[in-house]
């Protein structure tokens, strides 16, 4: 037995499609520096300049003697960075889980 092809009426594909906007909408975009900062102490996915990878990096804040937006690489490491492009919020934790202590 063959998979039959399933007919749609036009308003139902248009149901459908207003449904995939809104979830595409709601989903997080990367955020370029230029445009807007992650609040200070907030934990973010972030790119470095040159780097062809993402990592979590905690917004830390501007400098007044560098006059430059500082960035602590997390977790293992806590290395202040100050050349990140790009930001976006975390995604949510699956359901049922703890945040780890350890």
């Amino acid at each position: 037995m063959g998979l039959r092809p399933q007919r749609f009426t036009d308003a139902e594909l248009l149901t459908a499609l207003d449904k995939a906007i809104d979830a595409l909408k709601e989903y997080p975009n990367w955020t370029s520096v230029d445009d807007d900062l992650p609040d200070e102490g907030q934990l973010v996915m972030a790119v470095r300049d040159g780097c062809k990878d993402m990592g979590l990096y905690k917004f830390m804040g501007l400098n007044p003697e560098t006059l430059t937006h500082e960035w602590e690489w997390h977790p293992h490491y806590i290395v202040v960075v100050d050349d990140i492009t790009h930001w976006m919020p975390q995604p949510e934790l699956p359901k049922g889980g703890e945040q780890c202590t350890k």
